[in-house]
């Protein structure tokens, strides 16, 4: 992988395309290539925003303040996908952020309603 603020734009995202692009029935969602190739564009904007929002908001330990930046919906299923593939992900965050990035998804009070977090 390249050193530099292209770091990003070099990832390897092709089992993320392959993901994307697989009929169902094979466990994919089906998408045509080209809607793939800009849903990765989509998230590879989205990480450079992470990038930039852990650079403006760690403190002294590294802890961030906040939530960060959210994806749109197609974003988030493109960084689903990214994170099915469990052992590249944690590659991924390590060599572009020096940490795992985790998904904390917001969810409205109302849909939220009935369903406890686990443990409780």
């Amino acid at each position: 992988m390249k050193e530099g603020p292209d770091r990003i734009d070099s990832l390897d995202l092709e089992v993320v395309k392959r993901k994307l692009t697989l009929p169902p029935e094979a466990g994919g969602y089906g998408w045509p290539a080209a809607d793939s190739e800009e849903a990765i564009r989509s998230y590879r904007a989205f990480l450079k925003r992470v990038r930039t929002y852990r650079a403006k908001t760690a403190d002294g330990d590294g802890d961030l303040l906040g939530h960060g930046p959210s994806p749109d919906p197609v974003t988030d299923i493109v960084w689903h996908t990214h994170i099915l593939f469990t052992e590249k992900y944690h590659r991924d965050c390590a060599a572009l952020f020096g940490a795992y990035i985790h998904h904390r998804p917001r969810v409205e009070a109302d849909a939220a309603a009935g369903h406890p977090p686990a443990g409780a």
